[in-house]
């Protein structure tokens, strides 16, 4: 049944896929005029704010008033929502690292602005690839939990300033443990992660993936407590 809820999500975002291939165009112009890694920041940040439009469709579609109607938990109905954000990330991932490596193949060879090419190598995808991991992470633990509660517009509202002091709080955070701790222990982690990247690849994306199942049940508990 899950599945089958993927396929209403699909669509019912039927109205903005149009956008989604202008914004993954313009990125890719931009990328092969200015900087490859434009292509993959934009296609990143799309596939994870683009599954989100859906708590808007659902809302003004009255969509909840479906569910309803379909034998289906609301469990099932978060579990679907998240499978589908997943693949929408994955999809768009994979199409910003493509476009990636051809708009700087591309700007190598013609580099209309003159501009100092930095060179793509496969680590350099690699972390692209987990730091979008990374953001799919802390905007959905700071957004779906309020929307599956509050609906759209003040989900969003309460989520953005949610997501607003996490970042905040990394911002501060992260220079104050530099501070205080010893240089050489930065210096010895840094050399860690040059060195042993798969290995802290994998230790990073188990924190995340902790943080994407937080989300989760957090998203879970709000939906089974909202009221229609």
């Amino acid at each position: 049944m899950v599945v089958n809820l993927i396929a209403v999500y699909w669509q019912a975002m039927k109205s903005q896929r149009a956008r989604y291939l202008l914004v993954v165009m313009a990125a890719f112009v931009i990328g092969c005029l200015y900087s490859p890694f434009v292509v993959i920041m934009l296609c990143v940040g799309l596939g994870i704010t683009y599954p989100g439009k859906l708590f808007m469709i659902e809302d003004k579609a009255r969509l909840h008033d479906l569910y309803i109607c379909l034998p289906v938990s609301r469990r099932q109905i978060v579990t679907g929502r998240y499978l589908f954000s997943l693949l929408v990330l994955a999809f768009s991932v994979l199409v910003g690292l493509v476009l990636t490596v051809l708009s700087g193949i591309i700007i190598e060879r013609i580099n209309i602005m003159n501009i100092q090419i930095i060179g793509i190598t496969a680590p350099m995808l690699l972390y692209a690839t987990l730091v979008s991991y990374a953001f799919y992470a802390l905007y959905i633990l700071s957004m779906y939990p309020f929307q599956f509660r509050l609906g759209y517009m003040n989900g969003r509202f309460f989520g953005f300033f949610s997501l607003l002091g996490i970042v905040v709080a990394c911002i501060i955070g992260l220079p104050f443990l530099l501070t205080i701790g010893d240089p050489q222990l930065f210096d010895l982690l840094v050399d860690f992660v040059q060195h042993k990247q798969l290995y802290f690849c994998g230790v990073a994306v188990s924190i995340i993936s902790l943080l994407v199942i937080l989300s989760y049940l957090l998203s879970v508990r709000c939906y089974t407590k909202r009221d229609f």
